[in-house]
C-alpha cells in the first residue's frame, strides 16, 4: 500500500469537509492505519499536519467552552502525536494542556495521561 497516496486522500477528504465536526471520523481513521504501521510509514509531514489540524480543532472547541469536543479532538492528536518521529518537541506543551482540558471535562477524576496514551 502507498500510504503517502492513502494519507494524501484523507487529506483532501478533509479539506472538502465544510465542517469542522465532520471531519472527526477521517482523524479517527488515520488515528487507527497509522497505529498498524511500522514506524515511517507513513509520511512524517502528514502526521504533523495531521495532529496539528486536530490540535487545532480541540482549542477551537476549548474557546468556545465546549470542553467535551475539545477533550476529544485533542485526545486523538495526542494519539496521532505518538507516530511523530519528532514528538517530544510538542509532547510536553500538547499534554499539559490537555491536562487543564481533561480538569474542566472530569472535575472530580485523577487523570493518567500518559496511560490514556497507550491505548
Amino acid at each position: 500500500v502507498n500510504y503517502e497516496k492513502v494519507s494524501k486522500l484523507l487529506r483532501r477528504l478533509i479539506g472538502l469537509c465544510t465542517l469542522r465536526d465532520t471531519t472527526f471520523t477521517y482523524f479517527e481513521e488515520m488515528r487507527r492505519i497509522m497505529q498498524g504501521l511500522e514506524p515511517n510509514a507513513w509520511p512524517s509531514v502528514e502526521i504533523q499536519w495531521s495532529f496539528t489540524t486536530a490540535w487545532n480543532n480541540g482549542v477551537y472547541y476549548h474557546r468556545l467552552m465546549d470542553y467535551t469536543k475539545a477533550e476529544k479532538w485533542m485526545a486523538t492528536s495526542l494519539q496521532l502525536l505518538k507516530h511523530y518521529p519528532d514528538r517530544l518537541d510538542y509532547e510536553p506543551r500538547m499534554v499539559s494542556a490537555y491536562q487543564d482540558v481533561l480538569a474542566k471535562v472530569r472535575p472530580h477524576q485523577d487523570q493518567d495521561i500518559m496511560a490514556d496514551m497507550e491505548e
